[in-house]
């Protein structure tokens, strides 16, 4: 395996209801909002055996619709890693789910969700295949030698084999971005690092350090405020399990920062920041304060997500209007539906 040479490279580069409320020109009026649909059944997707006894790993991300008899249906896959087998295993399953339908006034109703589904071996592979470890090392050549057009064309058509290969690739977009991107760049492809290893079983936690710690910066640096804050928790729970090991004035400066975001959430203070939605028609944002107001600078947004400590409502998109959310809902994932490309500023306060 080749673990220690993409290591020793990383370790260089990374140290009730009263509803949602609208309020328009014409006054605050409550906002129809709907249940989405609520997984109840969920059959396991089967693993491809020519993908299992290769050691092959990977994840799929789907978009569907649920009827209003629970039923699954238009299952799409918007994203994926690994064997084209994934893809196939992941829609076969999602296929034979059941939920219990989206509701508005008790009424069922046809509605969206979108999921992810990984394919994990048990342990991981424990490393890197050698000859995709030399492939990363060229791409780094490439970015530090100021070569753009190489790099890009070697980041773009690298495939990866397993989860750690994922989160290393991922590394090498967050290096690219880092000199000729922007820092949303950054922080994307540093999440989906994250992503790639959620229960933090695939990769080596010196790599969960590095990434977290730019994660956190780059959360920073864009007003992901309240993604920062996750971030800096889950630095310090690591660092209390003895999972990491950050100096003294590393963690004062990560708990420092954590203070004054945790005050900014308490105050009246109003922040912005700036979003554009993907490619897979959505943009993510974890919520600080509980108002926001859209200003949409180009193109349309059509439904906004809220995935909350207790609550889970999608409701439609009003233009030039201030959504609060109930007190109740706890802290709140935002996802915004749109058409791609559109961009907007979203203002909490």
């Amino acid at each position: 395996m080749a673990r220690t040479a993409v290591h020793l490279i990383l370790l260089t580069v990374l140290l009730v209801f009263p509803a949602v409320l609208v309020g328009a020109a014409e006054g605050t009026k409550p906002v129809e909002i709907y249940d989405p649909p609520v997984l109840v059944t969920r059959v396991p997707p089967s693993y491809p055996s020519s993908a299992q006894a290769r050691g092959e790993e990977g994840w799929v991300e789907l978009q569907l619709m649920v009827g209003t008899d629970g039923k699954p249906y238009e299952v799409t896959v918007t994203d994926s890693m690994g064997m084209h087998e994934f893809p196939t295993a992941a829609v076969r399953a999602v296929k034979r789910w059941k939920y219990d339908a989206a509701r508005m006034d008790g009424q069922a109703l046809d509605a969206s969700t979108r999921l992810r589904l990984s394919f994990s071996l048990e342990g991981g592979r424990g490393g890197v295949r050698p000859a995709f470890s030399r492939r990363f090392r060229n791409i780094k050549a490439h970015i530090e030698s100021n070569d753009h057009a190489k790099a890009l064309e070697l980041l773009e058509q690298e495939k990866t084999s397993n989860l750690y290969e994922d989160v290393v690739l991922q590394v090498g977009w967050f290096l690219f971005y880092a000199r000729w991107g922007t820092p949303e760049q950054q922080r994307i492809a540093l999440t989906r690092a994250s992503a790639s290893d959620p229960d933090v079983s695939h990769v080596p936690l010196e790599f969960v350090q590095m990434i977290m710690l730019a994660r956190f910066g780059t959360e920073i640096q864009t007003n992901h405020l309240g993604a920062a804050l996750s971030t800096a928790t889950v630095l310090n729970r690591l660092q209390e399990e003895g999972k990491v090991t950050l100096d003294a004035n590393r963690m004062q400066s990560i708990n420092r920062m954590a203070n004054k975001i945790g005050a900014i959430k308490k105050d009246d203070s109003a922040f912005s920041v700036n979003g554009v939605v993907g490619e897979h028609a959505n943009w993510t944002y974890s919520l600080l304060k509980d108002e926001m107001t859209f200003h949409v600078l180009e193109g349309e947004l059509a439904e906004l997500k809220l995935r909350c400590d207790r609550r889970y409502v999608g409701f439609r998109f009003v233009a030039d209007s201030t959504f609060k959310i109930p007190e109740s809902y706890g802290s709140c994932l935002l996802e915004v539906i749109g058409n791609p490309g559109t961009t907007f500023t979203l203002t909490q306060s």
